[in-house]
């Protein structure tokens, strides 16, 4: 569904990690991509971790990993009836001082996943009915991570942009919420600067888990999930994790 652009060498581009940028200033990204910390009250947090923590009804009713790809929609404009549409709007109003068309987005869309350590997510573009008649891409694209772990944020590489290295063009802004020798259960979300129909991607990010630790990022690009490195910290552990992405139309189906 994304071919290749045509003329473009693999090969003369390198994917980045960058450095830590620790600035809160929305005019320090080039890019939209922001990581926030502790993003949500804590009554909130609460309730979507027991509403989709791994042994949670959600996940057996829904048949998670027996059927394809599903997820829900609202309009923003709804009665705030649920947590839900009460997350939507906390988020919404978040994203709003990084991306100020972010206060354009009428609809909201939600899913969720629940995956081993091991497992990660192919390299994507989210896009309205899987790109059937044209891409329609989302204002921005956002990942709550719900487990209550704290995150795997050890700087080990050489370069000094350790496993919290948002890139030069990201933010991260709170504390890493770990300390050394703390772990998380899978990988983290790999965001790039490719769009479809655009060169390959010359910069990366990678956004770590924690709990309560908020990813947010422009809907035009091209992202997916890491798998955890070595062994799970525990045998039956899942990465829980709650996406949604806010859109200015968007047709139920």
């Amino acid at each position: 569904q994304y071919p290749v652009p045509p003329g473009t060498d693999p090969a003369a581009n390198t994917a980045s990690n960058g450095t830590h940028n620790s600035s809160s200033s929305p005019s320090s990204s080039n890019h939209f991509l922001q990581v926030l910390d502790n993003a949500l009250p804590q009554a909130l947090l609460h309730h979507l971790q027991q509403a989709f923590a791994p042994a949670a009804p959600f996940w057996a009713e829904h048949r998670y990993g027996r059927v394809g790809y599903f997820s829900y929609m609202f309009s923003l404009d709804d009665p705030q009836s649920s947590c839900m549409h009460q997350l939507a709007h906390h988020l919404q109003q978040l994203a709003v001082e990084y991306l100020p068309a972010a206060a354009e987005a009428k609809y909201a869309e939600f899913w969720a996943h629940s995956r081993r350590h091991s497992s990660g997510h192919q390299l994507h573009y989210d896009s309205d009915d899987e790109g059937q008649g044209g891409i329609r891409n989302p204002i921005f694209t956002s990942v709550l991570y719900l487990n209550p772990n704290t995150s795997s944020c050890v700087d080990t590489s050489s370069a000094g942009t350790g496993p919290c290295s948002m890139g030069t063009s990201g933010t991260h802004k709170g504390n890493n919420g770990a300390t050394s020798g703390q772990t998380f259960i899978g990988g983290p979300t790999l965001v790039t600067d490719q769009v479809l129909g655009g060169p390959l991607a010359t910069k990366g990010w990678l956004a770590y888990p924690a709990a309560n630790r908020f990813t947010m990022f422009d809907g035009r690009y091209l992202h997916g999930v890491i798998p955890g490195r070595g062994v799970s910290p525990a045998a039956d552990g899942r990465r829980c994790t709650l996406m949604m992405a806010f859109w200015k139309d968007l047709k139920i189906r």
